[in-house]
């Protein structure tokens, strides 16, 4: 089973220091993988092979900052879940 992640950044200086500093990083004893996607913006992307992997990751690189931007890691979520997510956040921050 092969999981995957993106994440996507506004600037190029920021998809490259995450390339250059996480890519064939251990996490949980599997090797990431860490590339440029080209479609329609740039991303990076790690791609742990099971659930375990990808809570390490989350938990290991989310709010590490490269360049200029914080990194926000969460698995790889449906458009209407992750804006449910980011809805209860706003609100619980607001509080």
């Amino acid at each position: 089973m092969c999981l995957s992640s993106f994440i996507q950044f506004v600037y190029d200086e920021s998809v490259n220091s995450a390339i250059e500093k996480l890519n064939g990083s251990i996490v949980n004893g599997k090797q990431m993988y860490v590339g440029k996607f080209v479609k329609k913006s740039e991303c990076a992307l790690p791609s742990p092979d099971n659930p375990d992997d990808v809570r390490k990751a989350m938990e290991t690189m989310n709010g590490l900052q490269l360049g200029l931007k914080m990194l926000y890691v969460v698995r790889a979520q449906k458009n209407v879940e992750q804006e449910q997510i980011l809805r209860r956040q706003f609100e619980d921050q607001r509080k």
